[in-house]
């Protein structure tokens, strides 16, 4: 009898694995496409719409546009070709190489009435004989310059990358000026130190509409330094009458610009131009933000951003839409941007979005540096307005109206930082003051502590001294009263 071994029964097909696994994979590979192209698609839709928004608001907003407005005047005219001028002759005899001039920020010089000691009157002319008087000479010719404008270049696909070494080297021009105006008022030329500070603020000035935060910045410090010089300058002698009319005209005229808006709007077009570059091919999101910036070969993380930029460039809805919202604000009076940025700020700390996290400027501490600063413009412009009347009336006016009822002043100007009238205050020594209630808002009788700007209950304002008072010896300057 012959048997048969049935057949062994077939192995079952895996092929419904290879399905799935080939499944798995596909939605792995196309997750991330699709999430890329739906991302770019709800950007650009957001973008449309802020587009319209801003164009309302600011047609020229975009860089090119921007840019365009900004020409400078002739050169003849142009007090940014001076300084330009200035910074090549001082790289060849520059002031203090070796910084070792504080200037008035130092302890001893922050008493505003007291003349220098002689060892810091000689060592601070040394440093001037070092200059190339060509140099000291062409620095003074700014006085005569109001009007400025520097050169911005056009077609850069990255603001951000802008060259812009010259606003440094601005501030060696400032120092220099301020060391020339210390120097001539120590000598007694108390109109020719008035020249110096006039030509330390168009120098200050000619920065312009210059559109980032860093540019106004240091605008800001060079008209600092200005109004600190002028007010030691009126504490050590009289200056006449047409002098300090130009010098109260050219604070009046800093006081008018919106330093804060100039920045944001160019912080808000640069930063756009530097996305809309991104997505148009034009730069790539690792030169911006990754090894490209500091010139390092590209990085996995570099080649994985530039390979899907829109990881990077999904977040420029958001930025755009701060960056806006901080451009609107900073056209507000000082109060309401003041709370309008708080609100924007706490956006900003939420947000968890990476370009918004990189890209956005701290904004509120140049608020404040600007709100400080126009407490001291509006101070100092009030207080020459006060000694020209106290040229004319041979004392102090009784209350800032009176300075308004002379012709001396259009109307009081308002305190940055409660909106009210700027205080006037007559000094135990015969002198008097003008005063901001200052970061605190609360009025400290005008405590004019200077030197730290963010210490507790102190004001900002300027002080006038009564003539007797004025140029005296260091010694006697610190004595209560004085």
């Amino acid at each position: 009898m012959q048997t048969t071994t049935p057949p062994a029964p077939a192995r079952p097909k895996r092929r419904w694995r290879w399905k799935l696994l080939g499944g798995v994979v596909l939605v792995i590979l196309v997750t991330p496409v699709a999430f890329y192209f739906i991302t770019g698609w709800w950007a650009e839709r957001k973008l449309q719409e802020l587009y319209a928004e801003i164009d309302a608001a600011d047609p020229n907003w975009r860089w090119p546009d921007l840019i365009a407005e900004l020409e400078p005047p002739p050169d003849e005219e142009n007090s940014a070709t001076q300084i330009l001028k200035v910074q090549e002759l001082l790289k060849k005899t520059p002031f203090d190489a070796a910084g070792t001039w504080p200037g008035t920020a130092e302890t001893a010089l922050l008493v505003r009435n007291a003349r220098m000691s002689p060892e810091r009157a000689k060592t601070l002319r040394a440093l001037l004989d070092k200059v190339d008087p060509v140099c000291l000479s062409e620095a003074r010719k700014l006085k005569d310059l109001p009007n400025g404008r520097f050169s911005i270049e056009k077609g850069i696909d990255n603001p951000f990358a802008m060259t812009i070494e010259w606003i440094q080297d601005t501030r060696r021009v400032f120092n220099v000026l301020q060391a020339d105006s210390l120097s001539r008022t120590q000598a007694g030329d108390f109109d020719g130190a008035a020249e110096s500070c006039l030509a330390l603020l168009n120098a200050a000035h000619a920065i312009n509409d210059h559109p980032t935060l860093i540019s106004q910045l240091v605008r800001m410090a060079g008209v600092f330094m200005a109004i600190a010089e002028i007010e030691r300058l009126l504490g050590q002698g009289v200056v006449s009458e047409p002098n300090l009319a130009k010098l109260k005209a050219a604070l009046e005229r800093e006081a008018a610009a919106n330093v804060l808006h100039f920045g944001m709007r160019g912080e808000r077009a640069g930063g756009h131009q530097m996305f809309s570059s991104v997505r148009e091919g034009k730069a790539s999101v690792s030169f911006i933000f990754g090894s490209g910036r500091k010139g390092g070969p590209p990085s996995f993380e570099d080649r994985v951003l530039d390979t899907f930029p829109g990881v990077i460039t999904g977040g420029h809805p958001e930025y755009l839409r701060l960056m806006h919202e901080m451009t609107q604000a900073s056209k507000l009076p000082e109060r309401e941007r003041e709370e309008a940025f708080q609100d924007i700020e706490a956006k900003i700390r939420k947000s968890k979005t990476f370009a918004v996290k990189l890209l956005v400027p701290a904004v509120v501490k140049v608020s404040e540096a600007s709100q400080r600063t126009q407490a001291h413009l509006r101070s100092a412009s009030t207080a020459i307005a006060a000694e020209r009347y106290r040229l004319k009336k041979h004392k102090w006016p009784a209350a800032l109206q009176d300075l308004v009822n002379e012709g001396l002043l259009k109307e009081i100007p308002k305190d940055p930082s409660d909106g009210q009238a700027l205080r006037w205050k007559l000094t135990p020594n015969g002198g008097a003051m003008v005063y901001s209630i200052g970061r605190d808002k609360v009025d400290n009788g005008g405590n004019l502590t200077r030197g730290n700007l963010y210490l507790a209950g102190i004001d900002y304002g300027f002080e006038l001294w009564a003539p007797p008072a004025r140029g005296v010896p260091p010694a006697e300057a610190e004595k209560p009263g004085n």
